[in-house]
């Protein structure tokens, strides 16, 4: 599999910073001392290990493994567990969270060694007592603030019924996540981190902080099992961005995700069972992202990368609705819930 070939996997990848610039960056990092970092960046909830982290984990291990063969670059691939925010947002909670960011971090783990992943993980925290990373914040802080245009996009990356409460706290959220991801090479997540992706990227950064820019990959939306179309569509965040794929808890969709070591077997079948999805390639189909994930599951423990082809089997009515369904039950069991019994 060429680089090409995994970004233009059907149900995987969304979008993504051209090939040809990326392969640019790889050699520039080849021809000098720096490594090539990768990174993708959750948080966590009490609700439990969402099954679509693991899609992050899996596609992060696999572009670093395939640019580790076809380069000579040191390739740094991250998870990091974003847990500073969420004690901030629960003050009241922040001891039994420090417990639960660790669970989080201990799941990435397990997840490594079960599939022989290619990351490292880490906790915000750890990183964010460092000196070079509180002088890199402090810096961003004030360019910002001397930058009315900087902090109107910094505005629109905060959601908006947690607005009000970021600025009062100053946006510290995301003026963590922009000195976090500053001089990075490659961001993995969700479509929603385009918003602070297009800060790191302005002009004024780049210049201030001599860096190149970041380049994104982003993976398709994460939406909930076993309702109808009208059921979370309704809802504008959803409709635009999906639920947030590490929070079992998003969206009040508790009931209608899989929480991996939780959520029972035949729970899974019955959500499966009663997700509506459709033949058309422009409707949300959770099923088939499921089946997606449950595929690279089983590449990773057969050690065989190759082309997904469930999407094309679908979408070319190969393959039906209710056989897609049985599919995708029967191979997240195999390849994924027997490891979290």
């Amino acid at each position: 599999m060429q680089l090409v070939d995994l970004l233009s996997q059907k149900r995987l990848v969304l979008e993504h910073s051209p090939v040809e610039i990326i392969l640019d960056r790889v050699k520039k990092r080849e021809d000098s001392s720096t490594p090539l970092t990768i990174l993708y960046g959750e948080t966590f909830d009490e609700k439990g290990h969402a099954i679509d982290s693991l899609k992050y984990y899996f596609f992060v291990s696999m572009l670093s493994k395939l640019l580790s063969k076809i380069s000579r670059a040191n390739i740094r691939p991250s998870i990091l567990i974003a847990d500073l925010g969420v004690y901030r947002n629960y003050p009241d909670e922040a001891e039994k969270l420090r417990k639960v960011a660790e669970e989080r971090k201990q799941f990435a783990e397990k997840i490594k060694k079960v599939y022989n992943c290619f990351y490292e993980v880490s906790l915000m925290r750890d990183i964010a007592s460092t000196s070079d990373f509180e002088q890199r914040l402090q810096k961003v802080k004030a360019v910002t603030r001397a930058n009315p245009l900087i902090l109107e996009l910094i505005e629109r990356s905060v959601p908006e019924d947690r607005l009000q409460m970021e600025r009062k706290r100053g946006y510290i959220y995301s003026f963590e996540e922009v000195a976090t991801i500053l001089g990075l090479d490659i961001k993995i997540g969700p479509p929603r981190e385009r918003l602070y992706d297009s800060i790191v990227n302005t002009n004024v950064f780049l210049r201030e902080f001599n860096v190149d820019p970041l380049l994104s990959i982003y993976l398709y939306p994460t939406y909930p099992l076993g309702l109808q179309y009208g059921t979370y569509l309704s809802s504008r965040p959803i409709q635009e961005f999906g639920l947030t794929p590490y929070k079992v808890g998003s969206g009040d969709m508790t009931a209608n995700r899989i929480a991996l070591g939780k959520t029972s077997s035949e729970k899974i079948r019955t959500l499966i069972e009663n997700t509506q999805i459709s033949q058309s390639p422009k409707k949300p189909n959770p099923v088939l992202d499921l089946a997606v994930i449950a595929e690279l599951a089983r590449q990773h423990l057969e050690n065989n990368f190759r082309d997904i082809t469930i999407a094309d089997k679908f979408y070319s009515q190969q393959l039906s609705i209710r056989d897609l369904k049985s599919t995708t039950f029967k191979n997240v069991e195999e390849y994924i819930l027997r490891y979290f019994k």
